[in-house]
């Protein structure tokens, strides 16, 4: 999938992401809306889903190199702050990672991560226990 597919297939999601009537957007022409208008859609669970039952979306994802079995969890994935909305800018860049399958470097990248984030909470659970003794 090159760059211009990929960008092509983005944009039909926008498109479609944008008309979907359970976002009410106030412009539903993607032309005319501003650069705020469109970092403002926030889109929950509950609208994701009702896009990704559609067949139409689910193609789309395919075309983006998202495969059926990856789809069903696609918004938990994208949602990487746990905030239960992604914005457009979340969901484009999210699935540009996604595609295709995982590489090496992909494997190594979670596995430092990971690392480092073990670190991270032993430090804070001893600076917790180093304050409780202090008390």
């Amino acid at each position: 999938l090159d760059k211009a597919r990929f960008q092509r297939k983005a944009l039909d999601l926008v498109y479609m992401i944008v008309s979907c009537p359970e976002l009410n957007c106030q412009r539903k022409d993607l032309s005319r809306m501003t650069y705020h208008e469109l970092k403002a859609i926030a889109i929950g669970p509950d609208v994701f889903e009702s896009l990704r039952v559609k067949q139409e979306f689910r193609e789309i994802l395919r075309d983006l190199d998202i495969p059926d079995e990856e789809q069903v969890d696609l918004f938990d994935t994208l949602d990487v702050d746990g905030g239960g909305t992604i914005d457009l800018e979340e969901l484009i860049q999210g699935i540009w990672k996604l595609r295709g399958d995982a590489r090496r470097s992909d494997i190594v990248s979670v596995n430092l991560m990971l690392r480092n984030l073990q670190e991270t909470i032993q430090l804070l659970d001893r600076n917790v226990h180093m304050r409780q003794q202090t008390q």
